[in-house]
């Protein structure tokens, strides 16, 4: 199913990548997962078109399961739908780390 989180939610997320100076850096992965996706989700639920609660709920409740999608396969799935080859490749968006 694909995701109601627009690009521009996402773009709002968390960017440390560690909570101290000298600490282990955490991974995407590990940091856009599900503790970040439910609250993520938990404040989207405060914030979403009313028509939405139901789906956004429906969302939230599968996180909390660790089912579903989490922030980090949402960001890949943007990527790869408005990037080179996605089926909105006209968007041009590009990944650029650095």
């Amino acid at each position: 199913m694909p995701s109601t989180t627009s690009f521009g939610e996402v773009s709002e997320l968390p960017t440390r990548a560690s909570c101290c100076a000298g600490s282990t850096p955490i991974s995407p992965v590990d940091r856009l997962g599900w503790a970040e996706t439910i609250r993520f989700l938990e404040r989207k639920l405060t914030t979403c078109h009313p028509d939405n609660v139901p789906y956004v709920q429906k969302d939230l409740e599968a996180a909390r399961r660790h089912e579903g999608q989490t922030l980090f396969d949402i960001v890949v799935e943007i990527i790869e739908h408005h990037g080179p080859g996605g089926r909105e490749a006209a968007d041009n968006v590009q990944l650029v780390l650095g």
